[in-house]
């Protein structure tokens, strides 16, 4: 028996894992990009794009994955939408995510320091809700910016 070929395999994965953080969705493409961010790759996944359960990869389910759809935290949905979603997302991508690094989920609107303090309010007390058992703070404040704790 042959290996599989790994665009196929590229393609099914992804699928795959599409369907694992937006089920009921299905991926389109695929985009890969080197550590410049550079675009490598941009493909269409055809409709038959599958993997059998032999060859489909393990899901990690640790840690966040935060999409357009939703974000989630060790495989358990955090209720959080809209901007606070992309603040949360924000924060996950960054260590520390300073006040600019935040602006950045408002999109070409400058958001003011304090718009961004009430989304970080917003955001605690919804990560609180998800979070009840969580001993402490789950945002911290920085020097010029903010951290997520819970990682």
């Amino acid at each position: 028996m042959s290996p599989p070929d790994p665009i196929r395999r590229l393609q099914a994965s992804a699928r795959a894992a599409a369907e694992h953080v937006a089920p009921g969705e299905r991926a389109a493409r695929v985009v890969v990009f080197d550590t410049r961010g550079a675009k490598v790759l941009d493909m269409t996944i055809p409709a038959s794009a599958s993997v059998t359960e032999d060859e489909r990869p393990a899901m990690p389910t640790v840690g966040w994955c935060v999409t357009d759809r939703g974000a989630t935290f060790d495989g358990k949905a955090v209720p959080v939408t809209g901007r606070k979603r992309d603040v949360l997302r924000v924060l996950v991508e960054n260590e520390t995510a300073t006040v600019d690094d935040l602006r950045a989920a408002w999109g070409d609107y400058k958001a003011e320091e304090s718009t961004i303090r009430w989304q970080i309010g917003e955001l605690k007390k919804a990560l609180k809700a998800a979070f009840p058992d969580y001993p402490g703070e789950l945002i911290e404040a920085t020097g010029n910016g903010y951290r997520l704790l819970i990682r």
